[in-house]
């Protein structure tokens, strides 16, 4: 029985410190890379103009951003996306931007995705 216990310790252990040493490295392993862009809002329009790379449409039609929120966590910044459906009021391709009839929960100075080197989920926690 003292040989389990022993044998339990030293695995516990040796847990922690892999954890220790390489546990930055495994929580990377697995998110997705992401570029951001900022929202901006002008005197004349009663919305936003987001840039080009930022504007999705899924299957259905529907046009949405991700929107990136960003925490402080014990070790590292913690950043997760929101989707945010949006309305496309006018595309303006000379400057790369979109404009975007007013939605609850972009304001100016937000950050957007403009793009990531894997697929995106509601919610989910991704590397800037």
């Amino acid at each position: 029985m003292k040989k389990i216990y022993v044998c339990l310790l030293l695995l516990i252990i040796s847990s922690l410190v892999v954890f220790t040493v390489y546990g930055e490295s495994l929580y990377e392993l697995g998110m997705p890379t992401v570029t951001a862009g900022s929202v901006v809002s002008f005197f004349d329009h009663d919305g936003f103009a987001v840039p080009l790379g930022a504007l999705r449409t899924d299957g259905d039609g529907a046009d949405y951003v991700y929107l990136l929120t960003s925490e402080r966590g014990y070790s590292r910044v913690i950043h997760t996306i929101s989707r945010i459906d949006v309305e496309v009021t006018s595309v303006d391709s000379g400057q790369d931007r979109a404009m975007l009839a007013y939605v609850e929960g972009l304001a100016a100075g937000a950050r957007v995705v403009l793009s990531s080197d894997r697929p995106l989920a509601d919610k989910g926690r991704v590397l800037l």
